[in-house]
């Protein structure tokens, strides 16, 4: 990733992104994944438990509320969007380096 503008890169991957037709839960997942507020409630927090699995917090409550998916599902729905709306390698790993890694527990 290029470590000299990561705004710049943040803000690329989220102009492609916003206009992405797809589900309003995922368009949520991506705004967090850009740091914008594309949902309400929106997604504050995503964790990673010990089986793999994503957790999110949808609210300024203290706990993960909902189970997503396995991890490798939501590598795989970002790549695929991704290649759609031809992010660049950059902005690629921008969004893949904010999907928590399995070490964080829910």
């Amino acid at each position: 990733m290029d470590q000299q503008n990561p705004e710049r890169i943040r803000r690329s991957a989220a102009a492609k992104l916003e206009n992405v037709l797809t589900s309003t839960f995922l368009y949520s997942l991506f705004g967090y994944l850009v740091g914008e507020t594309w949902s309400d409630p929106p997604v504050l927090e995503l964790a990673c438990d010990s089986n793999d699995d994503l957790c999110v917090r949808e609210s300024a409550l203290p706990f993960f509320g909902q189970t997503l998916c396995p991890r490798s599902a939501f590598v795989k729905a970002v790549l695929d969007v991704a290649e759609l709306v031809d992010l660049t390698p950059s902005e690629r790993a921008y969004l893949l380096h904010r999907i928590p890694k399995p070490s964080c527990q829910s």
